[in-house]
């Protein structure tokens, strides 16, 4: 789910070692065109002890990267990259905490700190797929034959999932989606915008 930053928002983040050298945290968020915060990772120590009460914060400056399909809109689709410490010597953190500041303490918490969870880009423990979809978020009315046709059709060409974002979309379909969600052909994401439909393209 999108949760805010200010006048940004957060969707979810993920662990990126696929190049050598470090790792970064890919953080997928809806920001305002016009006011980009500085924004800061922050990561818990791995040499914290929690039950003793002795936390640290490893701390690093976020950068932006804007994907190219915003038009001009209002709001836009960034990545933020954070990247790794190099204490935690390849080990994946559990969760990261955005802040405007650049010192975190848990002491001196504010209300527009985030705090998500990490999650890997690839699960070492599910099967290695040659060929999925990712379909880009259905919104309004979409005959329910049309996309069955293409989920069946995507799956004659080849395809072993397809992954749905759906976004105010009507029963019929819902209940389409849901049949295919059992059968374990496809994922289906919640994509409930926090911003006007004409604030952002598509």
């Amino acid at each position: 789910r999108f949760q805010s930053l200010l006048k940004s928002y957060i969707y979810t983040a993920f662990y990126d070692s696929r190049r050598p050298g470090p790792a970064y945290i890919r953080i997928i968020a809806l920001l305002r065109k016009a006011e980009r915060p500085a924004l800061f990772c922050h990561f818990q120590s791995p040499m914290s002890r929690p039950a003793s009460g002795d936390i640290h914060y490893l701390s690093v400056v976020a950068h932006h990267y804007e994907m190219c399909e915003n038009h001009g809109k209002e709001f836009g689709g960034y990545v933020i990259s954070c990247e790794v410490p190099s204490e935690f010597h390849h080990q994946t953190p559990c969760e990261v905490t955005l802040t405007l500041r650049s010192v975190y303490s848990t002491h001196k918490k504010s209300k527009s700190d985030i705090t998500i969870p990490i999650y890997l880009m690839q699960n070492p423990e599910v099967r290695k797929l040659d060929f999925g979809i990712c379909v880009p978020p259905l919104f309004g009315y979409i005959p329910t034959s049309t996309l069955i046709d293409f989920i069946e059709f995507s799956m004659l060409l080849g395809a072993q999932h397809l992954i749905f974002y759906a976004n105010q979309i009507p029963r019929e379909v819902q209940k389409v989606l849901h049949y295919y969600e059992d059968l374990g052909h496809i994922s289906v994401i919640n994509w409930n915008l926090p911003v006007d439909n004409q604030a952002i393209w598509y």
